[in-house]
């Protein structure tokens, strides 16, 4: 909790409403940046003046303690004792917490950033002072300060987490004819990578109350082209990796994880993005960790980070302009990097806000029988990037039209991803897997952004449960 405590006075030509732009600054702040349970303020019951500028400014009464008369020479006595009468009563102190009223007219989006003070310093400090000499001062500084929370030796910034998977099937000398294991159910970047390259995207099965990609599914695809499985830990719910690990020594397999949205997420204990020969994140604008665009290729293995690092560079000598190889250019600007760090160095306070956005969610919604939500695993820590539901049998409406009528409510969601082995250009064609299908027809995510209020989520569960008892 936050107490703020009213020390600005009024002075002679003081601007008129300073003080109610401060204090509402300085809430905004607060809840959109360090994201406080509650913001509390304590003022005199005999100060009407104070009440009413308070109440104005959404804050409520909550509590009222007595102030009693002085008994001691240590002052007023805020507790109650048996000695002291009604009539030794000299006030109250009424305690009052903020109560933000919902602009109804305003869309509730489906995600969004928080951007604190770090960030707008790191980034102002790159566009002042980050050229020449210090042109990769942010870079390098992320990369070291990533890979160390991850728990991995060695990280390299990357234009996009689509460009780290690409550079990662690369460095594993991965194309032409070979086969690379994805889940049915993922952004579309997992298979393009594979397809980038030459090789054969083939599509997985996920676990229903997950997910993630199904371990049981992996080992029925496995062929003698197959070369790699590619785990996505989706919407920041770690996939299987203890399985999918023994699937990849029992075979011969590499594993590239796909950790886009799932910085912080943990599995066993262990941080995902580590288990991998390779993993790459995302720091797209939507994602918990954000910098406008942007990626990083994470690694155990010095020889495979070298390989990288060679592709990363567009295949040149270090210290040179000779090129032995082709490269992709897929790098990070230093800007993007000091924004980065600066995301990176409150991470943790961010990811238990998501963490409590999806409980508030869950202790609205868990009785309403016509929704499913995804389940987190016993040996897993999810993130819960994006709060996510499916509309089961008993919900007599579709998907679209309930996220039609949240639209007309102010409310935005969208749907899951389809089955992605479904697009009509991949160059081997395969049924829908049954899993995928079900939760790519009835999945639905909700307004997760890591700025949402409490007050937000339990006005979006109030009409999801109109909507759907009038179906």
């Amino acid at each position: 909790y936050i107490e703020i405590d009213n020390v600005l006075r009024g002075v002679k030509n003081q601007d008129i409403g300073i003080m109610s732009e401060s204090l509402v600054a300085l809430v905004d702040w607060a809840e959109k940046t360090i994201f406080p349970s509650g913001i509390n303020l304590r003022v005199l019951e005999s100060n009407h003046h104070a009440i009413k500028f308070y109440e104005k400014l959404d804050f409520e009464k909550i509590k009222s303690y007595p102030l009693y008369k002085k008994i001691n020479d240590k002052g007023y006595n805020l507790v109650t004792e048996k000695e002291n009468s009604e009539d030794d009563i000299e006030d109250y102190y009424i305690e009052m917490k903020i109560n933000k009223v919902i602009n109804l007219n305003k869309m509730i989006l489906t995600a969004g950033p928080s951007i604190g003070p770090k960030e707008i310093f790191y980034s102002f400090d790159a566009t002042k002072n980050g050229w020449n000499e210090n042109w990769n001062y942010y870079i390098k500084k992320f990369e070291k300060e990533f890979a160390n929370y991850i728990g991995v030796k060695y990280a390299i910034a990357t234009s996009s987490c689509t460009g780290a998977m690409q550079i990662a099937l690369m460095a594993l000398g991965i194309g032409e004819g070979d086969e690379v294991i994805v889940p049915d159910i993922t952004w579309v970047s997992t298979a393009n990578v594979v397809h980038a390259v030459g090789a054969i995207p083939i599509f997985a099965d996920v676990n229903i109350e997950t997910w993630t990609i199904d371990p049981n599914s992996i080992e029925n695809k496995i062929s003698d082209k197959t070369k790699a499985i590619m785990p996505v830990h989706m919407y920041g719910h770690p996939s299987k990796m203890d399985r999918i690990n023994e699937l990849s020594k029992k075979y011969g397999l590499k594993i590239i994880e796909d950790a886009a949205p799932s910085i912080g997420a943990e599995f066993l204990g262990k941080k995902v993005g580590s288990f991998g020969d390779f993993s790459a994140f995302s720091f797209q604008g939507a994602k918990l960790l954000v910098t406008g665009e942007g990626g990083m290729l994470c690694t155990n293995n010095e020889n495979l980070y070298k390989r990288a690092y060679s592709i990363w560079d567009q295949g040149r000598i270090p210290g040179t302009f000779w090129i032995e190889e082709y490269g992709p250019k897929f790098k990070m600007s230093n800007i993007q990097a000091a924004i980065g760090l600066g995301q990176l160095e409150r991470v943790d306070l961010m990811i238990e806000k998501k963490r409590e956005i999806n409980q508030w969610y869950f202790n609205n919604l868990k009785n309403v029988e016509k929704i499913t939500f995804w389940k987190e695993s016993e040996d897993v820590r999810s993130i819960c990037w994006m709060t996510s539901i499916r509309l089961n049998e008993k919900a007599k409406i579709s998907r679209e039209e309930f996220c039609k009528k949240l639209k007309e409510k102010n409310i935005d969601s969208r749907p899951v991803f389809p089955s992605i082995s479904q697009y009509p250009y991949w160059n081997f064609k395969q049924s829908p897997q049954p899993n995928s299908k079900l939760i790519a027809e009835s999945g639905i995510n909700l307004p997760s952004g890591v700025c949402l209020t409490k007050n937000e989520v339990d006005h979006i569960c109030r009409v999801i449960i109109e909507i759907l008892k009038k179906t």
